[in-house]
């Protein structure tokens, strides 16, 4: 009897043994490219997930390699091919933005550390913002959320992304054809408050914009609802009354339904309107602006007062243009003035990490880079009160600030 159980007791050990050597080391997602059925097996393979990370430690010579693909079906030329390993000095190293778990919480401290630099020089100019923002008069809308979108958003993200491209920090994805795998071991890092994520579409002369993190999904704002219009037949994670708003909406084109609420919108920058006004703005029969006011309240973008409705986000329209490109011309400059005087330590303190210590170059994830420090540099200006709060219940605590705005403010 004690020998069977022995025997189960080894069996269930080496079980376990089995399910952990089958337990995947790094998860990896594409910086860019096309993810093929080979990318995918190689990259998702444990026995070359461990490889990657041995290479990580050291770069190790042809046969130790060769030595370890021998338990599976992959061979050294796919590793070349695919460019997740590169030969160089007779060793082979990684060639591919691998970061393993003590990269990542070094990259955190680099990125954070620049972002007090940034969110520093923007604060010190705050006088200055919060008096260009005065005239912004839309009554209940908080101006520090306005000024979230216009800094956080359109300079910080765009105009700073901009910036990157033309000092040569990064590739230009629309440029850039190769398929670049990006791996990373799992550890308990939250970007819970990293507002670096905007969602846009435009809709005849208005954009629909949605910007915050991604720790909430899914978006409960617009475009999102509008891009799952279509999808409506299967499954959504929304409230039910949201989904029925939706469903009531899906015998009317995405695009005019954008566009519609894109003019109610826009009219909402000067003022209250009734029914009977944002139907003659949105050129729509009633019924249907009924439903999309439905809509619009559902989602906490307008609300009813009285015999008239008022916006609850902000909107821009042309007569913002002054103040918004006043905004944004000093984000460019501090933006500006950030790299001049920091970005050569920053590309030092970024070559510590794996993939840019072998060589790979930092311009194919300054992407990323750039985006962890925006976005804490706008959790940096909501946590002092320069920004509104993402998550307050204003905005349904759920880490995103909506606008709607005329889309050549975009330029």
């Amino acid at each position: 009897m004690k020998t069977i159980v022995l025997i189960a007791a080894l069996y269930l050990s080496f079980m376990e043994i089995q399910a952990q050597e089958q337990k995947s080391l790094l998860s990896s997602s594409l910086v860019q490219g096309v993810w093929s059925s080979e990318l995918d097996t190689t990259v998702n393979n444990v026995v070359i997930q461990r490889l990657f990370l041995d290479i990580a430690v050291k770069p190790r010579t042809k046969e130790y390699v060769d030595s370890a693909l021998q338990k599976t079906n992959i061979s050294l030329a796919q590793l070349l091919k695919l460019k997740l390993l590169r030969w160089q000095e007779n060793i082979y190293v990684i060639n591919f933005p691998l970061f393993t778990a003590a990269d990542l919480y070094r990259m955190r401290e680099i990125t954070e550390s620049h972002a007090l630099i940034l969110a520093n020089a923007l604060l010190k100019r705050r006088a200055e913002i919060e008096s260009i923002l005065e005239p912004y008069d839309l009554p209940g809308v908080d101006p520090r959320a306005t000024l979230f979108i216009i800094l956080g958003c359109f300079s910080l993200d765009w105009d700073g992304l901009a910036i990157t491209v033309e000092r040569g920090y990064r590739s230009d994805k629309t440029k850039d054809t190769n398929t670049i795998v990006y791996s990373r071991e799992p550890i308990e890092l939250s970007k819970k408050g990293f507002y670096n994520g905007s969602h846009n579409e435009a809709y005849g002369i208005a954009t629909l914009t949605s910007f915050g993190d991604h720790h909430i999904q899914p978006r409960e704002a617009l475009p999102n609802v509008l891009w799952r219009i279509e999808k409506m037949v299967a499954k959504v994670d929304y409230p039910d009354t949201l989904n029925l708003r939706l469903h009531d909406l899906m015998n009317i084109s995405i695009n005019e339904i954008g566009e519609q609420i894109g003019l109610m919108m826009l009219a909402l920058r000067d003022g209250g309107k009734t029914l009977a006004e944002l139907t003659e703005v949105a050129k729509v029969r009633q019924n249907n602006t009924e439903r999309l006011i439905d809509l619009l309240i559902e989602l906490g973008y307008i609300k009813r007062n009285a015999n008239y409705y008022q916006s609850c986000i902000s909107v821009l329209s042309l007569r913002d243009s002054s103040l918004v490109q006043q905004i944004r011309r000093i984000g460019h400059e501090e933006m500006e003035n950030y790299f001049n005087s920091n970005y050569e330590r920053l590309h030092k303190d970024l070559s510590q990490l794996t993939p840019f210590r072998y060589g790979v170059e930092q311009t194919i994830f300054f992407y990323d880079i750039w985006h962890d420090i925006f976005g804490a540099t706008n959790r940096i200006l909501v946590k002092d009160g320069f920004f509104a709060d993402p998550y307050s219940k204003l905005y349904g605590s759920k880490g995103i600030i909506p606008v709607v705005f005329h889309s050549s403010l975009r330029k």
